[in-house]
């Protein structure tokens, strides 16, 4: 990625713009390395969550990773045709779905998730290993949950 020359002026100092564009740098990274494995950022996102839990509901993955339901329910039903999610009734409640990753799911995860790592190398090359830690030790903390 080539660097520009302009100036940045005021947005240098803006928490929200400097995120952006390292979240834009790593986007890049992201369709280099991940982008050919099929899936967008959100769809891996949902079902890294179905694959850190036992079983979990389209509700509990709206909630802990602030997408809107109905966003979430449309990437399920898309990963479930594929062949990626299971989907269970709640024994302790029939109103609600239990999802959890088909074998086929569990591997895409773990493709992806080998592919990510490519991707986060790229970004954080410019950083020790101790800042490194430390770059994702606050981001974790600047999260709302």
């Amino acid at each position: 990625m080539e660097k520009s020359s302009i100036g940045l002026g005021r947005l240098d100092k803006l928490l929200g713009f400097n995120i952006r564009l390292t979240y834009s740098y790593f986007m890049v990274n992201w369709a280099r390395e991940v982008q050919p494995l099929g899936l967008t950022p959100l769809e891996f996102t949902v079902l890294a969550a179905i694959d850190a839990n036992e079983a979990v509901s389209a509700m509990d993955i709206s909630k802990r990773l602030n997408i809107a339901m109905p966003n979430v329910v449309a990437l399920v039903t898309k990963m479930s045709k594929a062949g990626h999610v299971c989907r269970d009734k709640d024994k302790s409640d029939g109103r609600r779905q239990l999802l959890t990753l088909t074998p086929s799911g569990t591997e895409l995860v773990l493709a992806i998730e080998q592919a990510i790592i490519k991707a986060d190398a790229a970004l954080i090359s410019k950083l020790t290993p101790e800042e490194a830690k430390e770059f994702m030790r606050l981001l974790k903390r600047l999260q709302p949950y």
